[in-house]
């Protein structure tokens, strides 16, 4: 019983080394999460594999294997034209609990209609005492599979920009989809100019979309960018008001000392900015020795806020942005004392203020 799950996990994991089935998660780990991708091709998987060894032979009875390869074929190039579509965020995030896994077991069941895996799984089900067992194997083969094309295309996903991972995705799907089409004994059986006019006709469809598709992306980068001017004007805006509400004044202060005070620097950051100057990195050092006065920590902690709230919406600024960058580790050395450092991204920086948060309200009682 555990033999035959092992010997088939075995066997399909290796007979899809290197297959479309990897290049597939490949192509999916630069859209969708690592979850939803294994859900989806466990999913996809187990249908086609029990469709193989429950059905296998009845279905090759009523739809012969050739013309399955050549619907699969169809299919695939439907899937290459949807994944030329640009993201609208709102969708994506209410789409993404049910959607990308559907998206994926569709595609891993369609990919491998009539494939060698799926002769494979209808093979050792037919000479196996345990059936399920082997359905169990092939499947774990192939997630095994995939996950190593899911951590080759989470890897390079962070690196290539979308319009070239979409048109990347777009290639993969396509090429597959023709490889099963033009393998076909019914596509073979066709006058060569029927084919001719065929592989054109794909590829003045696919010429027009992709043209299509830069300018749709473009125009949503375009106005993407609008709009993250727009937020970033609205909350450096409201910052600078607060940071003028921080100062405690000559009458407490008896003298100003200008950018060697915290709030000070802030001012000074900030009046920069505004005069379009390009604001350069200051050393941590430089800020954790600018004085220090009794400022409102609770109105420090809602600019900072305000700040937080920007990055939620835009992370990338949370280690590009200079300007946000200096103001951010101002307010720190005045809530926290020194400057909080050794933050690669938001998301980390995220959970280490929630826990200053605790301190801090704990510091108040």
């Amino acid at each position: 019983m555990f033999q035959e799950y092992i010997q088939a996990m075995l066997m399909i994991f290796i007979a899809e080394m290197g297959d479309k089935t990897q290049i597939l998660a490949m192509a999916f780990a630069t859209k969708y999460k690592i979850r939803q991708i294994v859900i989806g091709v466990a999913i996809g998987a187990f249908l086609n594999h029990g469709l193989a060894i429950v059905l296998g032979s009845l279905l090759t009875r009523v739809i012969p294997l050739d013309l399955l390869q050549l619907i699969a074929g169809g299919m695939f190039i439907g899937f290459a034209f949807w994944s030329l579509q640009v993201d609208e965020e709102e969708e994506e995030e209410t789409s993404a609990k049910y959607g990308p896994i559907f998206t994926v077991a569709v595609a891993f069941f369609i990919g491998e209609l009539g494939d060698k895996t799926q002769l494979a799984a209808l093979t050792l089900g037919a000479s196996s005492q345990f059936p399920f067992f082997i359905l169990m194997g092939t499947v774990t083969g192939m997630v095994l599979t995939s996950l190593l094309g899911i951590f080759i295309g989470a890897k390079l996903g962070h690196k290539i920009p979308e319009m070239q991972l979409k048109l990347g995705a777009f290639s993969v799907f396509m090429f597959f989809g023709l490889e099963k089409i033009v393998t076909s004994p019914y596509t073979k059986s066709l006058d060569l100019i029927w084919f001719i006019i065929g592989v054109l006709l794909v590829g003045l469809i696919s010429i027009l979309r992709i043209k299509g598709f830069v300018e749709e992306i473009k125009a949503v980068k375009q106005t993407a960018l609008s709009l993250q001017s727009q937020a970033l004007y609205d909350y450096v805006h409201k910052i600078k008001e607060d940071v003028e509400a921080l100062c405690l004044g000559e009458s407490h202060c008896e003298v100003c000392k200008g950018g060697k005070c915290t709030v000070g620097f802030m001012k000074e950051i900030l009046k920069r900015a505004s005069n379009g100057e390009v604001i350069e990195p200051y050393e941590i050092s430089e800020i954790n020795h600018l004085i220090e006065r009794d400022f409102n920590l609770e109105l420090t902690r809602e600019i900072l806020g305000t700040l937080k709230d920007y990055y939620e919406q835009y992370p990338d600024e949370f280690t590009e942005n200079m300007m946000l960058i200096n103001l951010r580790q101002a307010l720190e050395r005045i809530l926290f004392g020194e400057v909080l450092k050794d933050f690669k991204e938001y998301r980390q920086y995220k959970e280490r203020l929630i826990q200053l948060d605790d301190w801090f309200k704990l510091k108040k009682l």
